[in-house]
Parts: structure tokens; C-alpha cells; sequence
């Protein structure tokens, strides 16, 4: 639990600290993924796993130079926001 959390949090200061290159982001995108899918018994309810699967297949999709635009940058943080307290709340329960 505090390894997925650890890897919400590090995603988002890579965001807040204005990085938007997908070469800064995709790594880490790729790591939370990893720890989410393989989190034992994760509760069906949990939305999270899909929307980083998403940002991380969009983020592949990308050229390593290419730029997150501020509207995908935005999107971004608050999917990665909510998804952590949605972990939090379903997982802490």
C-alpha cells in the first residue's frame, strides 16, 4: 500500500514541479502501473488501474521529445489525484 501511494506522489511532483516531457513522465507512469496491476486483491471498484493504463498506453504513443499540452498535463494530475484517494479509500477501509 505505501509502495503505490510513494509512486502516486512521485508521479505528481514530477507534474507539479512542471516537468511535462513524456521521457520525465512515462517512467514513472510505467512503475505505478506495475505496482497497481500487481497489488494483490485489488477491489473490483478500483478505477485507477484503468485511467494509468490509459495515460501510460497514450504516453507510449508518444515520441520521448513530445510535450504533454497544459489541458493533458491538468487531466493528468487530477486522474492521478483522484486515483490515489480512490486507492486510499478502498484499499484503507
Amino acid at each position: 500500500m505505501f509502495e503505490i501511494t510513494a509512486k502516486f506522489i512521485s508521479v505528481m511532483d514530477v507534474l507539479v514541479i512542471g516537468e511535462n516531457g513524456v521521457d520525465e513522465i512515462l517512467p514513472h507512469i510505467n512503475e505505478l502501473k506495475t505496482a497497481l496491476v500487481n497489488f494483490p486483491d485489488m477491489p473490483l471498484n478500483y478505477e485507477g488501474t484503468e485511467k494509468v493504463k490509459g495515460w501510460a498506453d497514450k504516453l507510449a504513443d508518444k515520441q520521448a521529445s513530445d510535450c504533454l499540452t497544459e489541458e493533458e498535463t491538468r487531466q493528468l494530475k487530477l486522474d492521478l489525484d483522484t486515483s490515489c484517494q480512490q486507492f486510499k479509500d478502498v484499499v484503507c477501509v
